[in-house]
This record gives structure tokens, C-alpha cells and sequence, in this order.
């Protein structure tokens, strides 16, 4: 009895999830924002919905380094006279940007269509690990944030570089 009551609450809860989803949906595919973005491979409706709340007025990042820090996507550089090192990424940013990119990413790199972030990741996953390889990636899909100043659609070119149409 108790196993059908939680299955019970299972179902109602899964109705109101997917309520809240259909309502996301066609908040996305009204948002012309949402719908550049959402032409980056890997970065679905969820993930654009909250990469636009949390970047808020995209003029403000004059540069894709800007957006990169502000997502905590660059890794921590010390430079002392000729020594560089180069550590991990700043944790001290937004949590939530750099979780959605993270996830992008990773949706981008499973991707039955070939994109130019499978590449960069399988070609740093072979040197630096998976972990270093997601993050990366993600740094170059925040770099892609020109769709949002351009006001343009994502569009990969031939040989796998990208371009904006």
C-alpha cells in the first residue's frame, strides 16, 4: 500500500514537472535571445533560459574573456618573472552560468552531429584527462556568446570552424 502511494506522488509530481517544462518551452521559443543560443550544439532550453537570466544585459561583456571570467571558466594565472603556472578555474564566480555551460558542453560533446566542440574536447581529453577536457569546452561554447551580440544564428562551417549566418 505504501509503494502505490508513492507511485501515486511519483505521477503527479512527473504531470507538474512536465507542466513546468512545457511552460519553459514556449518561453524559449518565444525569446528571439533563446533561440540564438539554443542554436549553439549542446545548449537546450533549460540551459538558454538560464544563461539569459544570468547574463542579464549581454553590451555589458565587451569581450569573450569578459563573459569567460564572469562564468569562471579561465583558470588562475600566476606569473612571476619568467615562470607561468596556470591553476585551476576561479570558484569565486557565477555558479550557476559556469554549471549550465558544463552541461552544454557535455551535451554537445555526445552529440550524433559533429560540432567543433567534440574536437577541442577528444584533443585535450587525450593530453589533460576528461575533467580538464568538459571544462574547456565549455570555455569555448561561453566564447560563442556572439550569437547574443551579433544577433545571429550559430552556424558551423565546413571544415568545423565556427561561424555566425
Amino acid at each position: 500500500m505504501a509503494l502505490d502511494n508513492y507511485l501515486r506522488v511519483l505521477e503527479v509530481l512527473n504531470g507538474m514537472i512536465k507542466e513546468v517544462e512545457d511552460i519553459l518551452e514556449g518561453k524559449a521559443e518565444v525569446t528571439e535571445e533563446a533561440k540564438w543560443l539554443m542554436s549553439v550544439p549542446g545548449i537546450g532550453f533549460h540551459n538558454a533560459l538560464l544563461i539569459l537570466s544570468e547574463l542579464g544585459e549581454i553590451k555589458r561583456f565587451g569581450r569573450p574573456e569578459s563573459l569567460v571570467c564572469y562564468a569562471g571558466l579561465a583558470p588562475k594565472v600566476e606569473q612571476s618573472g619568467e615562470h607561468v603556472r596556470y591553476g585551476h578555474i576561479n570558484r569565486h564566480s557565477n555558479g550557476f552560468l559556469r554549471w549550465a555551460f558544463i552541461q552544454s558542453a557535455r551535451a554537445a560533446v555526445r552529440s550524433s552531429t559533429p560540432n567543433r566542440f567534440q574536437k577541442i574536447y577528444h584533443k585535450l581529453k587525450a593530453r589533460r584527462g576528461e575533467k580538464v577536457a568538459i571544462v574547456a569546452t565549455a570555455r569555448h561554447m561561453a566564447e560563442s556568446y556572439r550569437v547574443l551580440k551579433k544577433k545571429e544564428c550559430y552556424k558551423e562551417k565546413a571544415r568545423g570552424t565556427s561561424s555566425f549566418s
